[in-house]
């Protein structure tokens, strides 16, 4: 919305390293602002319906 004090305007980093054995990628993101910090790990699967060329 146009509430000035719920746009952050914030950077959310990530770092992502890829997991072969479970063919996805292991992360943690983490973002902070003077106001919020935020961390927490996640995990982004990779399905593929094709082969990779």
């Amino acid at each position: 919305g146009n509430n000035p004090s719920q746009n952050l305007g914030h950077k959310v980093q990530i770092q992502l390293k890829w997991n072969e054995k479970e063919n996805e990628f292991d992360g943690k993101w983490y973002v902070q602002t003077s106001k919020y910090h935020g961390e927490d790990q996640y995990r982004l699967k990779f399905i593929s319906q094709f082969p990779l060329a």
